[in-house]
């Protein structure tokens, strides 16, 4: 009984270890931003990408950043071609962003040949000066219930996975 016990123990305490990806359903569509690099006092592009599109024909995606991050640049990506993107008003009007910010796509109807995966947005972020060496700099993107939408006009489950701009 106790090397039930113990093996039992054991088995959950190694479950616990395991990232909740491991986890994720495999069919369920993820947004996920692309790690890169980048100089202090640099311009770089970051890639929001779509992987098990089913069809999304409406989306609202919160981008957050660290401080160092200014947003100065986004360009629609072949991913969500056929969708209509309105991007934060702060970015046309300030022409930067720091912080946080909301993208949002809708298509009252698409094709077959209109579900792709790939790059739904291509982000262009300045890096202050001040940023520190061989640090890390999270970009995160969040989906909130009921934010997806598709192509039957019911909301779907979305896995996100944030990403970050490593300083070199």
């Amino acid at each position: 009984m106790k090397k039930s016990i113990s093996f039992l123990l054991a088995f959950l305490v190694i479950l616990s270890l395991l990232p909740m990806s491991v986890f994720a359903e495999s069919d369920v569509p993820s947004i996920s931003v692309k790690s890169t690099c980048a100089s202090p006092n640099s311009t770089v592009d970051v890639a929001l990408l779509v992987e098990n599109n089913p069809g999304i024909t409406a989306s609202s995606i919160m981008i957050t950043f660290d401080e160092g991050l200014t947003l100065v640049g986004a360009t629609a990506g072949d991913a969500f071609s056929a969708l209509t993107m309105t991007p934060p008003r702060q970015l046309s009007t300030i022409g930067s962003i720091t912080g946080s910010c909301r993208f949002a796509w809708f298509s009252s109807d698409i094709e077959e040949e209109d579900i792709k995966d790939g790059t739904i947005l291509t982000l262009t972020f300045e890096v202050s000066e001040d940023v520190s060496l061989n640090e890390d700099y999270m970009i995160s993107v969040s989906c909130e219930d009921g934010d997806t939408v598709g192509k039957d006009g019911n909301a779907m489950p979305i896995n996100t996975g944030n990403g970050y701009i490593s300083i070199i």
